[in-house]
């Protein structure tokens, strides 16, 4: 059986802005083409809105195929404007 910090860790997930902003809170101050380029050069999934153009091909393809259980890539709602 598993313990209550290894299931909400598992049912833990940060969204893409999340990690940047920690980063950023941490004093690592990068742009989301850096991050998403760092994700994808680690074979991680990354919504294609932040990757940057020349790693596009690369992040449809690591998308499409990724197994791990690391991330979990998920459809975000776009926010309206008003």
């Amino acid at each position: 059986m598993r313990n209550l910090t290894q299931i909400s860790a598992a049912q833990t997930w940060y969204t893409f802005e999340g990690i940047l902003r920690r980063l950023h809170q941490e004093g690592i101050y990068i742009d989301s083409d850096q991050l998403a380029e760092f994700l994808l050069l680690h074979g991680l999934p990354v919504h294609l809105r932040y990757v940057p153009t020349h790693l596009r091909q690369r992040a449809i393809a690591i998308n499409q195929n990724y197994q791990g259980d690391m991330a979990q890539l998920v459809e975000e709602l776009e926010e309206q404007l008003l």
